[in-house]
């Protein structure tokens, strides 16, 4: 059995990597069309967000390991996950509905459920319910992204679609207490 961990990780690496593909084609079409041109696009990273505040998720989540996120939390009961990601660049500024596609193009017969653009750290943000496939199991998540400072964020809460409402109220609790200066 997969766990949540999984998803997000292979998720985030899809996103990770379609945003590596747009920064090629950029570099591609400035080499090619522009040639006269200088274009200084950083070292291709970004960074993480510091001085985040915010309270983790109580029992039955526990943290777990994942090099894709800031932070993950898995509940010991459901393993559905909550967790959220920063990357912090100068170089590349998406919009949050390419953000949300990018997110949700990862899986299979992907459909967003619900979406609204919702005001988070005084920051406008869209958040959006999404459900589809991975690996031949239905998964539904949900996921708010904003951005602050130079830095996108995406914070997410999803599993297995049979289970996804049972703990989602461990999601909203952290979503209130997620605090960027």
């Amino acid at each position: 059995m997969r766990t949540y961990t999984t998803f997000v990780h292979f998720v985030e690496s899809r996103v990770l990597s379609r945003l590596r593909r747009r920064d090629f084609l950029i570099v591609f079409v400035c080499l090619f069309h522009l040639s006269c041109v200088s274009v200084n696009l950083g070292n291709g990273k970004s960074e993480k967000a510091e001085d985040i505040s915010l309270t983790e998720p109580s029992q039955p989540f526990i943290t777990a390991k994942d090099s894709m996120s800031d932070r993950l939390w898995t509940s010991t009961t459901t393993g559905n996950s909550i967790s959220y990601l920063s990357e912090c660049t100068l170089k590349t500024d998406p919009s949050l509905e390419s953000l949300q596609n990018d997110y949700t193009s990862v899986l299979k017969n992907s459909e967003i459920v619900k979406s609204e653009f919702v005001q988070f750290n005084r920051r406008e943000g869209i958040r959006f319910q999404s459900r589809g496939k991975l690996d031949g199991i239905s998964v539904k998540f949900e996921a708010l992204i904003f951005k602050k400072n130079n830095c996108n964020y995406t914070l997410t809460y999803g599993g297995r679609e049979k289970s996804f409402d049972q703990e989602r109220v461990h999601f909203e609790q952290f979503l209130k207490n997620f605090v960027v200066p």
